[in-house]
């Protein structure tokens, strides 16, 4: 199960130039599917769009994910 929902989460483009596009839903299925790697979460928190709540969810999936500041 844990393989399946890491390829879930590796199977959007986070190289992709509207990759911001995916944040939203990544934020909105956090914790139930597996966060995206760090330089996603990064790109989020850089180039999203984010509401309040959003903004601190994502920041709690950085900390989870023993990512650095971004």
């Amino acid at each position: 199960m844990t393989i399946a929902l890491l390829l879930l989460a590796c199977s959007v483009d986070w190289a992709a130039h509207d990759a911001w596009r995916h944040c939203k839903p990544a934020i909105a299925k956090w914790p139930a599917r597996a966060a995206p790697p760090c330089g996603a979460l990064h790109m989020c928190a850089n180039e999203a769009p984010l509401t309040m709540e959003e903004r601190a969810k994502l920041t709690e999936m950085i900390t989870a994910g023993a990512c650095g500041a971004p």
